[in-house]
């Protein structure tokens, strides 16, 4: 993937990644023979020099890599290890593995009090960047001592701000130290169109409503869009809110749509299209929500997080829908039924200006559900008033809007069997059309595993109105969809009831 221009980010600074900076770490003013003992410990300091390898097995990093987002050793990375029981300190530069995702070796002298440290003490390590250690601070006591050498380092997690902790465990006489990786790192892809070229955009990225990381992102020259990768890290334990967003200019992506708590390792975000809008829908967003905003989402709950409410679930995309322009960008379907109603309270006229006595001639006419539906907003007409209104039970509380998004779609309307037949293919992926023979790929079991994925009420293992009428001589019937067999029919009078679901076009 071809990367963009970035600007750094000062992410060290980050409120959540400060430690408690309770002792000092290195510095290299100090005279490292020079060790004033404590007035009550008589003690001598010793060192031996130490090499250790570290990392085999496991990416780690305490900075990242600028041309990609591996985590890489870097020059200048401190490994910081002791046994405070043994008062056995040590503060190794690295030596060999500068660039490397796994295995580097580190160097220096491990400092001690007594005997000689033994082949099976057990020691720790934490891993350190070199622009978040600290220099030295005086009047600070390690090993009960005043002044102590350079290398000397006090309890390694106390003296530095650690922008990537990895700790681990391993004995003195094996020399090596398998870390495992503490700190979070949260990727973020972006693509930013429509910018111009050479143009700075700022990025601010927050966890609920606070921020923590800002930037900016320029874009390459003789480009018309933005492609970046930002790499944050935060602590441990550091809990996510649900519906957290990245700005990045004037654009929104909510890249948490539910809350988490952070453990050590890598978290790869790839752009979520919660900020598409419903115009920009390809094929690959079937069976995703649409929210009362006039975006897209996951799911209920994504809609909920970005605090909008999800009012369809889009079952179709394609220009054949049925509609005039505009609308002729896909089909998509109610959250639930709108009610078990009658198509007419009365039969005996014919009731449409067409009807059709076979089920591809009246797929085939491609019948408008909204011209169809209009003039029937009244109680003689149950099915189209209650799909008109989109009369489900709403449910706010959880996430649930029975209006449609205010502009950019048609409104609610009864589909007609042709529409029924685009939405069905589209659920289940399939190409052949709807007829009178069962097919399993159109039942109510087979279409409902998109609808409930989106938080949607799946169909009923029964019928469904359509607004095309069927052809007969004393206008008694009209169309429906049968998603018990996933076939359509037309033998139930239109006073009888039928389930409805209302859709529309955008």
């Amino acid at each position: 993937m071809k990367k963009v221009k970035t600007r750094k980010f000062l992410w060290a600074l980050l409120p959540m990644m400060v430690a408690a900076l309770m002792t000092t770490a290195c510095s290299s003013d100090d005279d490292s023979t020079s060790v004033t003992p404590n007035p009550t410990a008589d003690q001598t300091v010793k060192s031996i020099p130490y090499t250790v390898t570290v990392g085999q097995g496991t990416t780690t990093r305490a900075t990242v890599a600028t041309d990609d987002v591996t985590l890489h050793f870097a020059d200048g990375d401190k490994l910081y290890v002791e046994n405070k029981n043994a008062n056995v300190y040590g503060c190794l530069t690295l030596q060999s593995g500068a660039g490397a995702a796994t295995g580097a070796t580190f160097s220096g002298d491990l400092y001690y009090t007594g005997s000689e440290p033994a082949d099976d003490l057990q020691l720790t390590a934490t891993l350190v960047g070199a622009s978040d250690q600290m220099a030295n601070v005086s009047g600070n006591k390690v090993m009960g001592f005043e002044n102590y050498p350079t290398t000397i380092c006090a309890t390694m997690a106390e003296a530095v701000q650690k922008y990537s902790k990895l700790t681990g465990s391993s004995t003195y006489g094996a020399k090596s130290f398998a870390l495992s990786q503490e700190t979070a790192f949260l990727k973020f892809s972006i693509t930013l169109s429509g910018t111009t070229a050479g143009s700075d955009v700022p990025v601010v990225i927050k966890n609920g409503s606070t921020t923590i990381g800002t930037g900016t992102v320029t874009a390459t020259a003789g480009t018309s869009s933005v492609k970046a990768d930002f790499v944050l890290a935060l602590a441990t334990g550091t809990e996510i809110a649900a519906g957290s967003k990245m700005n990045v200019g004037t654009k929104e992506i909510v890249y948490s749509s539910a809350g988490m708590t952070l453990s050590g390792g890598f978290y790869e975000y790839e752009e979520v299209p919660a900020n598409k809008l419903l115009s920009d829908a390809t094929a690959e967003d079937i069976g995703k929500v649409v929210g009362a905003d006039g975006k897209i989402y996951a799911n209920v709950a994504a809609a909920q997080a970005a605090s909008t409410t999800a009012c369809a679930i889009i079952a179709y995309v394609g220009s054949e829908t049925g509609e005039a322009s505009p609308y002729k960008h896909g089909l998509a379907i109610a959250m639930k039924d709108a009610g078990y109603l009658a198509w007419k309270t009365s039969s005996g006229d014919n009731d449409n200006p067409n009807q059709y006595d076979g089920s591809a001639s009246a797929i085939a006419a491609k019948e408008s559900g909204s011209a169809l539906s209009a003039g029937r907003n009244s109680d003689t007409w149950p099915a189209f008033k209650a799909a008109l209104a989109n009369s489900i039970t709403e449910d706010l509380a959880n996430g649930i809007s029975a209006a449609a998004p205010a502009s950019g779609t048609s409104g609610w309307f009864l589909p007609s069997l042709y529409q029924w037949n685009m939405i069905v293919k589209g659920l289940s992926g399939k190409s052949a059309d709807m007829s009178l023979d069962d097919n399993d790929n159109y039942t109510a079991s087979s279409l409902n595993t998109k609808i409930t994925a989106a938080g949607g009420t799946g169909f009923q293992d029964d019928y469904y109105w359509s607004s095309t009428e069927y052809y007969d001589e004393y206008g008694e019937l009209a169309w429906y969809f049968n998603a018990y067999y996933g076939s359509v029919g037309y033998s139930i009078f239109k006073y009888s009831a039928n389930f409805v679901r209302s859709a529309f076009a955008f």
